[in-house]
């Protein structure tokens, strides 16, 4: 996979983002036509958009290939990812003062948890940027760990550790010592960033790009990559775990990247993927809309 399919990758990752949190949870106020059981498709449909873990894949995939080299630009990725998300959460914490005065609280420990990500009661889709910056960081040792075992074990032993901290949210909720709740949300998501890792140590998805780039008939492939896709959307949906997420996301990610997609369409998600960071901290954006 490389740069520029990830960054297609990325404007796919933000599309999803925006219709999961426009259609995840049900607005009585809205009419959404169609329904399921009382729940309307466009709610079920959005169980099968997962933007934390594809673009946890993506992150361990890309940082794992640079592992290799010196690699000065990261750090400061980071740093961009928290200034934009500082920037974004002051500009609309002033809006709500005044048009919601009173939801939020502006004591100094809150701002100070919301300002290092302990806690994201300001701007509740950025959960994950603290156990993300922690990981993040972290990525050279979690690299030299993948590299020196076996991709299967490691898998394993991850999914065994998703499963029991998927069961604990799932159960237990959440726990109330903040520095404690991001460490557990690391190890949470770590499954996901290591799949990409793996992915790129064990080269899965150029071994699968060299062998059906020997397809003539790229226009019935196409068909079957597209069948496949919504079948695993489907499934998605309907299952609704959890622990499916990371193995849901990553065959969406191979899938799509091995379509044989239509430029102009390529040009628009690229576009949308060079603003990544940006579009990332806008998901706050629905937060402030006063609903009546």
């Amino acid at each position: 996979m490389n740069k520029d399919e990830s960054q297609i990758l990325k404007g796919v990752f933000i599309l999803l983002m925006l219709f999961l949190h426009l259609f995840n949870h049900i607005n009585t106020n809205v009419d959404f036509c169609l329904y399921i059981n009382d729940i309307p498709l466009l709610t079920i449909l959005s169980r099968a958009a997962n933007p934390v873990s594809f673009f946890l894949i993506v992150s361990g995939y890309g940082l794992f290939i640079t592992s290799n080299k010196n690699d000065k630009k990261h750090y400061s990725r980071i740093l961009n990812l928290y200034i934009n998300y500082w920037l974004i959460s002051a500009i609309f914490l002033a809006l709500a003062y005044f048009i919601c005065p009173g939801r939020y609280s502006y004591d100094v420990v809150s701002i100070l948890n919301n300002f290092t990500g302990l806690e994201v009661s300001y701007n509740h889709p950025m959960w994950f940027i603290l156990p993300f910056s922690i990981i993040s960081l972290s990525y050279p040792l979690i690299c030299k760990i993948i590299k020196h075992y076996n991709s299967i074990l490691l898998i394993s032993i991850l999914f065994i550790l998703n499963i029991i901290t998927s069961y604990k949210i799932s159960r237990y909720g959440y726990y109330n010592n903040l520095i404690i709740n991001n460490l557990f949300l690391s190890f949470h998501l770590l499954f996901a960033f290591c799949t990409g890792a793996i992915m790129a140590k064990e080269n899965i998805y150029s071994k699968l790009k060299n062998h059906f780039s020997t397809i003539k008939q790229r226009y019935y492939w196409n068909i079957i990559l597209s069948g496949l896709i919504l079948l695993i959307v489907i499934l998605q949906c309907i299952v609704n775990i959890s622990i499916t997420n990371t193995f849901y996301s990553a065959a969406f990610i191979i899938f799509f990247i091995l379509l044989n997609r239509n430029e102009i369409c390529d040009k628009c998600l690229t576009f949308l993927g060079g603003a990544f960071h940006e579009h990332l901290d806008n998901t706050c954006f629905y937060i402030y809309i006063p609903f009546p």
